[in-house]
């Protein structure tokens, strides 16, 4: 079951503690000034701030092992990864968090718990990046086919299909109700109309086939390792190093898997290369 603002509150309890921190601040410098209704009010309002902030420290992390036990009983359920991707970034696995979280995103579109935490990894990651920024360049942006892939996968199926398919309807029932109206400017009114349907009708199955074949030919991952090393063979032996665009969720785009573990994939900057299984979370 998902557990809404407290999973959310996991993700975010060092913003709680400094507002805390500094709330009673504040309190103090009230009192320095000998303002008695604004320090019993501030500190009235620092003392909730502060025991808010113990509650969810003491409060331990929810442990992602019952979510994995959930997801591999029941299936990839929404809440269940949404479960899972917040316990993983409330115990500082991002890659992992971000793989959950994604694959959640995937099967509820537009859900704002989701999208919530999601920003909330994603920014962790800039920011850890930001500080290795010294150690070589890093190339912004993503794999290519990687925000078409998320473009198209924004909304449902049913979110375009259902809307198309009622406006193709409705453009037939105008053409045959344009039979009896009379000739003049109400019929070119309805003629009109019915183009425009035909034209939001074409535009929404058209989305839906690109959607389509976007699931089919893109395959994209997340780099779930704390230090994966890119090899360039499918060999255990095979030398690896470091890479300044390979880090702990990279966004990954797969071009191939082997059977025997090893998965082909390219990074932001076009560099191509072999990971094996367990450093590489798919998220479809």
């Amino acid at each position: 079951m998902r557990g809404g603002a407290g999973d959310r509150g996991a993700v975010g309890v060092k913003v709680v503690v400094r507002g805390a921190i500094g709330a009673v601040r504040l309190a103090l410098r009230r009192v320095r000034r000998g303002s008695r209704l604004g320090c019993v009010a501030v500190s009235c309002l620092s003392a909730f701030f502060a025991l808010t902030a113990l509650a969810q420290v003491d409060t331990p992390a929810p442990s992602p092992t019952r979510y994995e036990v959930l997801l591999s009983s029941d299936g990839p359920s929404p809440d269940v990864l949404y479960n899972l991707g917040t316990a993983y970034a409330a115990r500082g696995d991002a890659g992992k968090a971000l793989w959950a979280l994604e694959r959640a995103r995937l099967a509820s579109p537009g859900d704002p718990d989701v999208l919530h935490n999601l920003e909330v990894v994603r920014q962790r990651v800039r920011v850890r990046r930001m500080e290795q920024r010294r150690a070589g360049r890093m190339t912004e942006g993503e794999p290519d086919g990687v925000s078409t892939f998320r473009t198209l996968t924004a909304v449902t199926a049913g979110t375009l299909a259902w809307p198309a398919l009622l406006a193709w309807i409705a453009a037939f029932a105008l053409l045959l109700w344009r039979r009896r109206v009379p000739v003049g400017g109400a019929k070119d009114a309805v003629t009109v109309a019915a183009v425009l349907l035909f034209v939001v009708a074409a535009l929404g199955f058209g989305g839906l086939t690109a959607r389509t074949v976007a699931l089919d030919t893109v395959e994209v991952g997340v780099a779930v390792a704390k230090k994966p090393a890119l090899r360039r063979a499918p060999i255990a032996t095979e030398k690896r190093g470091p890479h300044p665009d390979l880090f702990e969720g990279a966004t990954l785009r797969v071009l191939e898997r082997r059977e025997d573990g090893w998965i082909h994939v390219q990074l932001v900057d076009g560099t191509v290369g072999w990971l094996q299984k367990d450093a590489v979370g798919l998220i479809f």
